[in-house]
Formats: structure tokens, sequence, C-alpha cells
């Protein structure tokens, strides 16, 4: 659990390209020398490693990018496409140790839920069974984060009026090949040997694409049934449960290189 990781500064996309970056090219990782490159203060430059390493793109105990992070480098020089933007705002929303954020988006958003940031504090805290100034913060951070176009605000997942009432209202759809990196990855990462997911848990598991991405049941089955025409994955029917076999042979980085190569983000 890591609650107040961000020192109260939400994500900055520009911030965040230029750590990889600079990092990528040979640069200091330590929080000096990343305050001398960016130009930021001690807090900022705390915070905007933090982003990375909640982000799945930096590894602080290797003080290096992690396998991620070189791809979207390779792939996504200035981080400026769609799909980086997608990972990225998939990562936190799998990553239980960003607690805050890990919970508004398993235990909160909905398609067309209309809620207030006292709303999403009141969620989190009573999820979590406590409440601080920290927890208060990192909604008010997250929040921020996904509304504004020098963060996430391009996914376009939620929306805020002028009388600070947000929407979840996710206008646009990852790449099928992200769906597909997801259901690899969270059985890498969870350590599962099973090759099989259900159908469900794929749609609304807390941490699952169908959950992250807020993809209605349809939505779902028309991207795995195009995943299948690919050998990617295979949906079937058994004991009256949908079920879906992982039959990819690659690494879930080689989807990633796959979807870096599609036109559609």
């Amino acid at each position: 659990m890591s609650i107040g990781f961000n020192e109260t500064f939400p994500l900055e996309w520009t911030l965040l390209t230029d750590l990889i970056r600079h990092i990528h090219w040979g640069g200091d990782s330590g929080r000096d020398a990343v305050m001398s490159a960016l130009g930021i203060g001690s807090r900022k430059a705390t915070s905007v490693l933090s982003w990375a390493r909640m982000s799945g793109l930096y590894s602080r105990k290797e003080s290096s990018l992690t396998s991620l992070g070189r791809l979207l480098v390779k792939r996504d020089e200035r981080l400026a496409r769609l799909a980086t933007k997608w990972l990225v705002y998939y990562r936190l929303s799998s990553n239980s140790e960003a607690t805050v954020w890990y919970t508004l988006v398993g235990h909160l958003f909905t398609l067309g839920l209309s809620f207030t940031a006292r709303d999403a504090l009141d969620r989190v805290t009573t999820i979590l069974g406590r409440t601080s100034t920290k927890i208060a913060s990192d909604v008010r951070t997250t929040l921020s984060t996904l509304v504004a176009p020098s963060g996430l605000g391009n996914l376009q997942i939620i929306s805020c009026d002028e009388q600070k009432c947000y929407q979840v209202v996710r206008r646009r759809i990852p790449n099928r090949y992200i769906i597909a990196y997801t259901l690899y990855e969270s059985r890498r990462s969870n350590g599962l040997r099973s090759p099989t997911l259900s159908f469900r848990d794929v749609a609304t598991a807390v941490g699952s694409p169908g959950r992250i991405f807020l993809l209605q049941e349809e939505e779902l089955r028309s991207i795995l049934r195009k995943l299948e025409s690919e050998g990617i994955v295979d949906v079937y029917r058994n004991a009256e449960l949908d079920n879906v076999a992982l039959t990819f042979q690659g690494s879930p980085l080689d989807l990633l290189e796959m979807c870096y190569d599609s036109e559609d983000e």
C-alpha cells in the first residue's frame, strides 16, 4: 500500500516523458540528478520518479527503466502515442500499490456514473477503512490526472463540469492488442498457471481489462472475437460458462510490438 506517493502533484505527461528519456539515455535517476536534468524541485522530482515507478516504467531497485519502459521508448521515443498513455493508465489501474488510484478505478468507476470528489473520497475511505489528508490528496490528484490535458485527459475516461461534478464517460477504447497484453500480463504478474480465464473475471474482476477500460459486455466480446481470429485467445463455453483460453505463444511485450505496428490506436 502506497498513499501519498505523488507528493500532491498530479501526473504531468511532459515531465514523465522527459524523465523516461533522461534515464534511457544514461542519465542518473537519483533525485538530485533528476532535479537538475528536468529543472524541478525536490518534491516534484520525487513525485515524477514515483509516477514512473507506479506506472511500471521505472525500477527503483535497478535504478533503470523496466522492460516495458524500454519498449515504450523504442517504439514511441517521445511517448506521444495514445497507446502509450493507455498502457500507463492500465499499469496504474492494475497496481494495488497505487492504492487510491487502484481503488477508484476498481471500486467506483462505472460507465455513466456521476460523482463529486467528496463521493470519491467517501468510497475510498469506506473500502480502505481509514481516512487521512494523504488519501484525500490522492483522490484529488487521481481525478486531476484523468481530466487534465497535461495528464491523461485525452483518454477521455472521465469528464468534469464547471460545478466540479465528474462523470465516467470513456469515449475511447484502446487497441485490441493492449487488451490482449493486459490478459497475458495479469496472468504473468499474478503467478497464475492456468491458461484459461473465465469471461466473467475478464469482464468484471478488479484489475481486469473489462473493469479498467470500462468495457461493456458486447464491446469486450467483439474485441475477443478479433483476437480469436488472430490466434491470440480462444473463447469457448464449458459447463454453461464462457471461458477465455490464452493461446498466444509469445510474450506479453510481443503483443505490444503488434500494437505499435498497428495503425489502430
